[in-house]
């Protein structure tokens, strides 16, 4: 009958379903085969040794590509997420056992239980290593873990907010309108200052402990969806309880966005709740792990002194700026503009005007440094960077020399200009950078001022992304006035008769020196010096006289010195056109880096120079004045209310008024 024809009907459809799921459940299952073998193939191709520094016995936090450069900072502590690829990089065999003794292991105590130190103090720090490593029983990473969560939930209950932070997008806006993003944490588990200033909390950093603390955890979901963080997709980015950055009336500020990577958090974490740790188990069933796994049942060091990083209010001293003042970001400056762009670095009484093209000139007190001139066409004025490549092919010049121009280019655009596409050119508040890539060599070159000191620091760094090796000869380029620019150029010849050199081999430094016209007028000194790496054997080449470094017929863009057989002829003392240029050969392995600094000193003496040439002959007080001077002309502009917006505008403005006539 017709029910019977019905039942059919449906039972061929159930059938074909029946069928169709199959296939996709198969289709399925290749694909997750798929995506197993491409992660395990990216597992034993990631080579850990690159970021791997044997001297520290720690990890880098990273390599710029860009740049070509090993972050400066270390992954140095035991409670942290990096120890997942610690633990990796050991049981491949990559790393030797003695590098996850090197990881510290602060200890405070929280919550009755002695607990690791972290840095940032979040959640993430100390609950996303467990997603995949096993948790032994009173071992040190559990106690840590239990601790934390314990810490978290009694500073949540002590503000009147849910519990839960990590680092999360918070509630401010950059200028294309996205959420930022930092971490945050919980003062008393971690060394940032600062850790009391944000009160923002994140989800997904509650949800990841549903292991530890079932109900507690359901409970906090339960106040995270009143406080309206629950969206059309699952739980929100953070809630913003930060009084500083909500309007009047305002008690929160819900962050309304998805990240993947928390949103894989949540995940992963209930998925080991309802399935008995099957993510760890499948980790732990690598016997490569398992050949590791000692190293993560270490017991709780009960003799070790108690560290207290800071008390739960304390404020970040350590910032500069007020808390909520903005943070100038850097800006991209095109390599060619209607008239050159001007960055001002100072530190208000040595200064440096530096254009997009890597001209400008430097400055201290009342007097010029080096020469300079506007000119919006060429701008062919600066202190240069040259860079060659003794590899290249030579070619034969019209008078039958051997030349080696083709191999030859500059840090910046100028004076050896090339293809715009291969420099990059970024201004900071402290400092320029300027990245250049030619013959598969990238090199950037950042120019500072330091806060307290009359020197300037032009750094570069050099990175081979070639398959082979190749021998580099980096060489400094200036021509010195010590004089005010208007005076020099009304009588160049007669200003140059007054400057005279000298070379201390020890310090691979140039002296120059203004001999006084009158009693009254003051002494002006300068110094030029090369300061390589402990690796660099330095060459001590140097070149005090124009004519020579130019060479007959000649020019900046090709200068004799450079491009032919004969290097810097190592000449000093008066000059008929004093220059200051040193130069470092050097040889790059493949994809190597390597790295070297020019400094630039005025003083009133000859003493001034040396010791000052003498103190800087460290590369950690080199790094050390980056920041130093990051950290000044944040805090300067800060108190006088200047922007990102309002920096790159000025600047604009300053250039306007250096090169009054557009090109």
């Amino acid at each position: 009958g017709p029910d019977e024809g019905s039942a059919l009907a449906w039972v061929d459809r159930l059938e074909q379903a029946v069928t169709h799921a199959g296939a996709s459940a198969g289709a399925l299952l290749n694909s997750y085969t798929e995506i197993a073998v491409k992660a395990d193939q990216i597992v034993r191709q990631m080579d850990f040794r690159f970021l791997y520094n044997p001297l520290r016995r720690l990890f880098h936090l990273g390599y710029n590509v860009d740049a070509g450069l090993l972050d400066k900072n270390y992954y140095d502590l035991l409670a942290s997420e990096a120890r997942i690829a610690s633990l990796i990089a050991i049981a491949l065999g990559e790393v030797p056992q003695s590098h996850w003794l090197h990881l510290s292991r602060p200890v405070t105590e929280v919550e009755g239980r002695r607990v690791l130190l972290s840095w940032s103090a979040t959640m993430f720090e100390y609950l996303m290593p467990p997603l995949y490593l096993p948790l032994y029983p009173a071992t040190l990473l559990t106690e840590s873990a239990f601790g934390a969560v314990r810490h978290q939930i009694s500073y949540g209950k002590s503000k009147g907010v849910p519990w839960g932070i990590s680092e999360s997008g918070f509630y401010r806006f950059d200028a294309n309108m996205s959420y930022q993003y930092r971490a945050f944490g919980v003062p008393g588990l971690g060394f940032k200052r600062g850790l009391g200033d944000d009160l923002v909390v994140a989800p997904y950093a509650s949800m990841m402990a549903v292991g530890y603390d079932p109900q507690a955890v359901a409970e906090n979901a339960a106040e995270l969806i009143r406080s309206k963080g629950m969206g059309l997709w699952g739980f929100y980015e953070a809630i913003d309880f930060t009084t500083d950055r909500l309007l009047l009336g305002e008690t929160s500020a819900v962050v309304r966005e998805y990240m993947a990577h928390h949103q894989g958090m949540i995940l992963l974490a209930m998925d080991n709740y309802f399935h008995d740790n099957i993510m760890v188990q499948r980790m732990i069933n690598d016997p490569r792990i398992r050949s590791v796994d000692l190293l993560l049942q270490e017991q709780v060091p009960l003799a070790t002194p108690v560290q207290s990083p800071f008390a739960q209010d304390v404020k970040g001293v350590q910032r500069v700026m007020p808390a909520g003042a903005e943070t100038i970001s850097p800006w991209t400056v095109p390599v060619q503009t209607p008239i050159p762009q001007v960055n001002l670095l100072s530190n208000g009484n040595y200064n440096v005007i530096i254009s997009n093209s890597g001209s400008g000139y430097s400055a201290w007190r009342d007097s010029d440094l080096t020469r300079w001139q506007p000119d919006g066409v060429l701008d062919p004025w600066g202190t240069w960077i040259y860079i060659q490549d003794l590899d290249a092919p030579a070619s034969t010049s019209a008078d039958g020399n051997r030349e080696f121009a083709n191999s030859l280019w500059s840090a910046g655009f100028q004076p050896v200009t090339g293809d715009p596409n291969d420099t990059q050119v970024t201004f900071y508040a402290h400092m320029a950078v300027f990245r250049r890539k030619q013959n598969e060599i990238v090199s950037t070159l950042e120019v500072t001022v330091v806060p307290d000191e009359p020197v300037e620091i032009r750094r570069v760094n050099l990175n081979n992304a070639n398959n082979f090796p190749r021998r580099l000869r980096i060489t400094s380029y200036g021509e010195v006035i010590l004089n005010q620019q208007t005076a020099d150029t009304r009588h160049p010849a007669f200003n140059k008769l007054f400057i005279e050199s000298e070379w201390i081999a020890d310090l691979n430094l140039q002296i120059f020196k203004r001999r006084s016209r009158a009693e009254n007028e003051k002494p002006v000194y300068l110094g030029h010096m090369l300061l390589t790496r402990e690796s660099i054997t330095p060459t001590m080449a140097h070149e005090a006289d124009r004519a020579r470094f130019i060479g007959r017929g000649g020019s900046l863009q090709r200068p004799a010195g450079l491009v032919r057989g004969s290097y810097l002829s190592g000449t000093s003392g008066a000059t008929l056109d004093p220059i200051f240029a040193l130069g470092q050969e050097l040889k790059l392995g493949p994809h190597q880096n390597a790295q070297l600094a020019f400094f630039t000193i005025a003083a009133e003496s000859r003493e001034e120079i040396i010791a000052l040439a003498g103190r800087f002959r460290n590369w950690a007080l080199l790094e050390r004045s980056f920041h130093q001077a990051d950290l000044t002309a944040q805090a300067w502009l800060s108190r006088h209310n200047i922007n990102t917006k309002g920096l790159s505008e000025t600047s604009q403005v300053l250039s306007a008024l250096l090169y009054p006539f557009p090109a």
